[in-house]
């Protein structure tokens, strides 16, 4: 982890990133390409009088019949399980794995999927490397089709430029539809991050041929990189700078509440059970509640962060999370969450850091439960 002066280390109930990057090689078979569809409420505007998800709907499907012999498909949409008022931004769900999405398959997926959220173009794109990890070091291509810019305070492009750092995907395209000059600006550094290209389409015929070229990009082989084995490190011995076993009744001397809110936390017989409240869900927002702080000291160089937790998994909506900060816009965290799919609660470690503002974030999947229960974990983060 880089040197970082911290003012506290935190903790909610609510980085360090290596990027391996080897040798390169030609890749002409295995193509996966991942479309991401957005659902979002804005893709209610009309065109010529037809909605513009149906407009997408219709041409994506025509594209899945014309795709290159031999390319699996997947879909996943975003922005249409909650309502926009509602500012939820985890709204994103995998409609089909790679394999599984095609001309046949697309009216039933389409069924599923009618507008109504927020954009979170940033956390969609970290969730499609989890539903691409068993296809990784292939050439996985994402094409992200969108009315608008990202809408929850979070960094798309350097979640491009992760996943493809990361070897996950060799290329992420972009698809802006009916965007402003403004906005197909802002969408392309997702492109440029991403090794893809931008394309603008503003009614059903242009989209249409800026689909076609996707196509056409799709069938070209692609360079995948093989990521080389990280070389052992010489162990060496820790010295504890900061631990907390959360031993008896109450926080230890050292301990602060922010934005306390008393029914909605508890330390009692070794065990912290903190209860964030929305909309706030992150220290980027400054009225997150039971942002539970330590003015704990922490040392120059590199150093690392154990913690022991057990996370209740009753709905998909719990989480953890920890982490050092300056300020609401120069943190690092880390943390688990769970997620409902499939009538499964699926367990994700995160990382996340904050940058003057900049919010760029990595899920990594960790087990899964059944659709009740508790899952202990221990979790290090370097």
């Amino acid at each position: 982890m880089p040197k970082t002066t911290c003012k506290s280390f935190w903790i909610a109930g609510a980085t360090a990133l290596v990027l391996l990057m080897g040798q390169t090689v030609s890749a002409t078979e295995n193509k996966n390409v991942m479309f991401v569809l957005d659902a979002s409420n804005s893709m209610w505007g009309q065109i010529d009088g037809k909605a513009k998800i149906e407009i997408a709907k219709s041409v994506l499907q025509d594209l899945a019949a014309r795709m290159p012999e031999g390319a699996k498909m997947g879909l996943v949409a975003y922005g249409h399980r909650f309502d926009r008022k509602l500012k939820e931004c985890d709204d994103m769900e995998l409609m089909n794995p790679i394999g599984h999405f095609n001309a046949a398959e697309a009216p039933n997926a389409f069924s599923f999927i009618t507008p109504k959220g927020q954009t979170p173009i940033a956390r969609t794109l970290n969730e499609t490397a989890n539903w691409l990890q068993e296809q990784k070091g292939q050439d996985n291509t994402v094409v992200l089709i969108s009315d608008g810019l990202e809408s929850c305070d979070e960094d798309p492009c350097a979640a491009a430029k992760a996943l493809n750092d990361a070897g996950v995907t060799t290329s992420i395209h972009v698809v802006g539809f009916d965007l402003s000059a403004q906005q197909r600006a802002k969408l392309e550094c997702i492109a440029n991050n991403g090794n893809g290209k931008m394309f603008a389409a503003n009614d059903a015929s242009s989209l249409s041929e800026a689909m076609n070229k996707v196509r056409q990009e799709v069938a070209q082989p692609a360079l995948v990189v093989v990521a080389e084995a990280p070389k052992a490190e010489q162990q060496q011995e820790l010295e504890t700078t900061f631990e907390d076993q959360f031993e008896g009744n109450g926080l230890a001397d050292g301990w602060e509440v922010v934005n306390a809110n008393e029914d909605r936390y508890v330390a009692e017989a070794g065990e912290l059970l903190i209860i964030a409240a929305p909309p706030a869900s992150d220290p980027a927002q400054e009225d997150m509640v039971n942002v539970i702080t330590h003015s704990a000291a922490l040392p120059d160089g590199d150093w690392e962060m154990e913690v022991q937790l057990k996370l209740e998994a009753q709905h998909g909506g719990e989480a953890f999370s920890f982490g050092v900060m300056n300020d609401h816009d120069g943190w690092m965290s880390a943390g688990i969450r769970s997620t409902m799919a499939y009538g499964k609660v699926l367990l994700e470690s995160f990382i996340a850091k904050n940058e003057k503002g900049q919010i760029a974030r990595f899920d990594t999947p960790v087990g899964e439960v059944g659709d009740t229960g508790s899952s202990q974990t221990t979790q290090r983060w370097k």
